[in-house]
Parts: structure tokens; sequence; C-alpha cells
């Protein structure tokens, strides 16, 4: 099968590489490289359970991109991509108010029932949280979810790029990149 992928940004990287794995499928990752692209600027933090989790739509989608990225990443490892710019960290959740951060502990608790990448949830009243993470006000109480990560958007585009160039099978003449400069 032939596919065609405009766009060599994370998304269109990772489905480039992901495609290629089947030794069926032909793919063709076009690219521009035009300056201002999100993912070489993209550095974030990976912990959907905080971000509107009373949308379930969204929420479950957001939760199964987190729970895709330690597999990814191990998928990128095995071929010799290990500097990907994804590291599980945990991740903090700040607040003044330390009722609010109760409420929310309370809820993942709840769904880490359900979602299990939510991992440990540890409560830190302030100042407590500083001597954890020294750049943060000594007003803010903190609750820290060790399943959160962060990432480096354009190393994992450089790895999921590399990986799918490695994945090329010599018989498919079609698996490759294209970088095309386009003058606006």
């Amino acid at each position: 099968m032939q596919h065609i992928i405009i766009g060599a940004g994370i998304v269109g990287a990772c489905t480039a590489y992901y495609l290629s794995q089947k030794k069926e499928n032909e793919v063709v990752l076009i690219d521009g490289e035009l300056e201002g692209k999100a993912t070489s600027a993209g550095a974030g933090i990976i912990c959907p359970w905080v971000d509107d989790n009373e949308n379930v739509k969204k929420f479950n989608l957001m939760n199964k991109g987190a729970e895709y990225y330690p597999s990814l990443i191990n998928s990128l490892e095995k071929i010799g991509e290990d500097d990907t710019g994804y590291k599980k960290t945990g991740a903090l959740v700040t607040n003044e108010n330390l009722e609010s951060l109760y409420i929310l502990k309370e809820k993942l608790k709840y769904l880490s029932k359900s979602f299990s990448m939510i991992g440990d949830l540890e409560m830190f009243k302030a100042p407590t949280a500083k001597f954890y993470f020294p750049p943060i006000d000594e007003s803010l109480h903190t609750l820290y979810i060790s399943g959160g990560a962060r990432l480096d958007g354009k190393l994992l585009n450089k790895s999921l790029i590399n990986g799918f160039k490695k994945m090329a099978v010599p018989t498919f003449k079609a698996k490759q990149l294209f970088i095309i400069q386009m003058e606006l």
C-alpha cells in the first residue's frame, strides 16, 4: 500500500515511522522545512489528567496519547534512537489554594483506577515544594503526579525521522523523505 504524508512535524513523522514498520507499506514523507514550525519550538509537559478531565472524549484521547509515548520511545530506542527528548519526570500542579489541590488529588486518585499511568500522587504544602523544586514561589502548594513526563519536540521529531529512514526497506524505492524548498 502506498502512503504520501505531507508535513514532517511530529504528527507526520510519527505517522511515517509507524507506517514504515509494515513491509507492505510504501511511504513518502514530504516536508517544506519552513521556519516557525511548532514542532521545532515544542517543549512540553505530558500530564493530560489535569486538563479538562470533565470532557470524557477529549480526556480519553489525551490519555491514550500519553500512554502511547513509552511504547513509541521504546521502539525508537530499539533501533538506536536514544536521544528522543522524552523523559518520565513526574509533574507538579501548583496553587495558592490548598483545598483546590486536595479536590484535584481526590479526582485523580479516582481516575487512576482506570488510568494507571497517572501514578502516585503526593501533596506538598507551601513552602515545602520549594525544597524539591527551588524556582517555585514559596507561597504555592504543590501536587506531584508521578506519571507526568517532559518532551522536547525537536529531539523527538529528529528521532522519528531517523527511525523512519532506518525502517526503509531497499526494495521500496518510494520509502523516503523529500525536502521541498519553497519560496513564499
